[in-house]
C-alpha cells in the first residue's frame, strides 16, 4: 500500500488536525453551495420573477457548475495534490463571490435587455453571476478526498465521509439562509458573509500548506485559523449592520407610526425599502398619492396605492371593483380577505358597513408592518390581521363568510395553489349560503380564462367584470342576476352604506370573458400558472 495524501507525510497529530480542517471545509463549502442557491433567486427574481423558471435556470445552472467543477477539480488534484492550490481556488471563488453584489446590476440589467424570453434570460442570468464561483467550489470535494486518503483501500470511507459532510453543510444552507439569513439580513450583507466563509476556507487551506513545510512544520495551524476567523468576525458584524442599513433606506425620517399629516409633508420620492423573506417592498410618495410596490423585471409592481388628501379613495380601479362583491352577497356580515396588501380594500369596506367583520390574511410580515406604519391598516374593532398562507387559513379555519375577496397576487403573478378547483371548493366550503368569491387576475392571458374555467366546475355562477388592466371574477350559486337587478341591488346598496365609489357606476363594468370548452382547468395535480401568465394565447375580455 502506498500513501496517497498530503496529510500522510504530517507527525499524527498534525495529520488529525490536517483532517479535521478538511472535514470542516466540507460542511463549510456544503453550506455555502446551497446557500447561494437558495439566495440567487433574489438577485433574478427582480428581473425575471420568481416562477419555476426562474427556479430551474438556478438549480441547472448550480448542478451543471458543480459537475465541472467535480471534473475538473479531480483532474487537478491529481496532477497537483496541492493545499496550497486548493486554497487559491477557493480564494478565487470567495472574491468572485464578494464581486456579485456589484455585478448583479449591470449583468442582469444587460440580460433583460437582451433577450425577451424570460426562460432563457433566467438562465442566462445565472450562468453569468453563479456558474464561475460554483464552479471553483465544485472543485473542493475531489481535492479534498484526494488529499486526505492515505490508503486506497479506505478510499470509500473518505469519499462517504466528505460527500456526507457536505451535504450536512447544504442542508444546513438551505435551512439557515431560509429560515434565519434571509428574514433578518440583507441580500448583499448574506453574500458578503458568504464570500468571507468561503475566504475563510480558502485560507485555512493555504495555512495547512505552509505548515506542510519543514520550517514551519509546527508553526501552530490551529491557532492561525482560529485568528483567521476572529478576523472575519468584525466583518461579518459590519455586514449584519450594513443589512439592516439597506433593509431601511431612505426611511429614516418617516414616521414611526402612521400619521398622515406627516406623510403629505414628506418629499416625493422614496420613503422605505424593505427586503423580506418574500419579495423586496418599496414605500413611494407622489405628490398626495403613497404607493406599496414590488420590485420586479427592473421595474416596480405596485401593490396598493393610497390618497393621503382622500382617504376613502380607492385609485387603484380593481380594487373598486372587488367592492361590488356586496352586490352578489345575500348578506354583509363578515368578509375574509385573502392577500391583505395595505389594507384598502378591506378597511375601505370596514369603513362604510357598519358592523362589518373583516379578517385579513396575508402572507408576507413585512407587507403586514409597512400597511401599519403607511397605511393605517391596524387591527381594531371587528377588523382583524393574521400572517399567514391563504389556503392554509381556510384549511385551519372553518369560520364561514359572506364575501372572500382574493386579491394574493405576488407581484405580477397568482400562487399556483390559490388557482386550483381543489382550492375553489375549499373556498366555497368557507362561504355561508348566499355568499360570494371574489377574485383579481390579470386581462389579456391565458391563465385567466382557465381560472374563470376553474371557478365553474365548482360554482355555479361565474360573472366577469372589467377593471383597466384587469379582471375581476364573482363566483357564487343561485339565478344570475340581471343588469337591472344589479342596478336596483347597487342604488340601496348605496343609499344605506354611502360608498364612496358609487356601486352603480360599477355594475357597467360587468362584461362575458370568451371561455372556449377546451379551455383547461386547473387543479393540484395540473396547474401550469407560471406559463399561462405569460402566455397571452386564449385570454383578453
Amino acid at each position: 500500500m502506498t500513501n496517497t495524501g498530503q496529510g500522510c507525510g504530517r507527525s499524527p497529530q498534525a495529520a488529525g488536525w490536517f483532517t479535521v480542517v478538511v472535514y470542516l471545509n466540507a460542511v463549510a463549502t456544503g453550506f455555502v453551495t446551497m446557500a447561494c442557491e437558495i439566495l440567487g433567486i433574489r438577485y433574478l427574481s427582480p428581473y425575471f420573477g420568481g416562477s419555476i423558471y426562474t427556479w430551474s435556470a438556478l438549480i441547472s445552472t448550480v448542478l451543471v457548475a458543480l459537475a465541472v467543477g467535480y471534473f475538473a477539480g479531480g483532474q487537478l488534484a491529481d496532477r497537483r495534490p496541492s493545499t496550497l492550490l486548493l486554497g487559491g481556488l477557493l480564494t478565487a471563488a470567495a472574491a468572485w463571490l464578494a464581486a456579485i453584489p456589484f455585478l448583479a446590476a449591470p449583468l442582469l440589467d444587460g440580460t433583460f435587455d437582451l433577450i425577451a424570453d424570460e426562460r432563457a434570460g433566467s438562465l442566462a442570468g445565472a450562468v453569468a453571476l453563479f456558474f464561475v464561483p460554483m464552479t471553483l467550489l465544485g472543485t473542493f470535494t475531489p481535492f479534498a478526498i484526494r488529499l486526505t486518503l492515505r490508503t486506497p483501500l479506505r478510499s470509500g470511507t473518505v469519499a462517504g465521509r466528505i460527500y456526507g459532510l457536505a451535504t450536512v453543510g447544504g442542508t444546513l444552507g438551505v435551512l439557515v439562509t431560509s429560515f434565519q439569513l434571509i428574514p433578518t439580513f440583507g441580500t448583499r450583507a448574506i453574500t458578503f458573509g458568504l464570500a468571507l466563509l468561503t475566504l475563510g476556507c480558502g485560507l485555512s487551506c493555504l495555512a495547512l500548506a505552509a505548515e506542510g513545510r519543514p520550517a514551519r512544520r509546527n508553526a501552530g495551524g490551529p491557532g492561525r485559523l482560529l485568528l483567521i476567523a476572529l478576523a472575519a468576525a468584525p466583518l461579518l458584524l459590519g455586514g449584519a449592520e450594513t443589512a439592516r442599513a439597506d433593509r431601511h433606506g431612505a426611511g429614516a425620517e418617516s414616521p414611526a407610526a402612521y400619521d398622515r399629516r406627516m406623510l403629505l409633508e414628506l418629499p416625493n420620492g422614496d420613503i422605505e425599502e424593505l427586503e423580506t423573506e418574500y419579495a423586496r417592498i418599496f414605500i413611494r410618495k407622489s405628490g398626495s398619492y403613497l404607493t406599496m410596490s414590488f420590485r420586479l423585471r427592473g421595474g416596480d409592481h405596485l401593490q396598493s396605492i393610497a390618497n393621503l388628501d382622500h382617504p376613502q379613495e380607492l385609485p387603484a380601479p380593481y380594487t373598486q371593483v372587488l367592492t361590488a362583491a356586496v352586490l352578489y352577497a345575500a348578506r354583509t356580515r363578515s368578509l375574509l380577505m385573502l392577500g391583505m396588501g395595505a389594507g384598502t380594500t378591506s378597511r375601505y369596506l370596514w369603513r362604510h358597513i357598519p358592523g362589518l367583520s373583516v379578517q385579513a390574511v396575508e402572507l408576507d410580515p413585512g407587507v403586514i408592518a409597512l400597511a401599519k406604519k403607511y397605511f393605517g391598516a391596524r387591527a381594531a374593532d371587528g377588523y382583524r390581521i393574521q400572517r399567514g398562507d391563504a389556503r392554509v387559513f381556510l384549511r385551519r379555519n372553518p369560520q364561514r363568510h359572506d364575501m372572500i375577496l382574493v386579491d394574493a397576487y405576488r407581484s405580477d403573478r397568482v400562487p399556483f395553489h390559490l388557482a386550483t378547483r381543489e382550492f375553489f371548493r375549499l373556498a366555497r366550503s368557507r362561504l355561508t349560503e348566499g355568499g360570494v368569491l371574489a377574485m383579481n387576475l390579470t386581462a389579456g392571458t391565458r391563465l385567466t380564462p382557465s381560472v374563470v374555467a376553474t371557478l365553474r366546475t365548482v360554482f355555479e355562477q361565474v360573472d366577469t367584470f372589467g377593471a383597466g388592466s384587469q379582471v375581476v371574477a364573482f363566483a357564487y350559486d343561485g339565478e344570475r342576476p340581471s343588469r337591472d337587478a344589479l342596478r336596483e341591488r347597487a342604488a340601496a346598496l348605496q343609499a344605506r352604506f354611502g360608498f364612496y365609489h358609487n356601486l352603480e357606476h360599477l355594475v357597467g363594468s360587468r362584461m362575458p370573458l370568451p371561455v372556449g370548452p377546451d379551455t383547461p382547468v386547473l387543479t393540484d395535480d395540473f396547474a401550469p400558472a407560471d406559463l399561462y401568465r405569460a402566455d397571452p394565447a386564449g385570454g383578453g375580455d
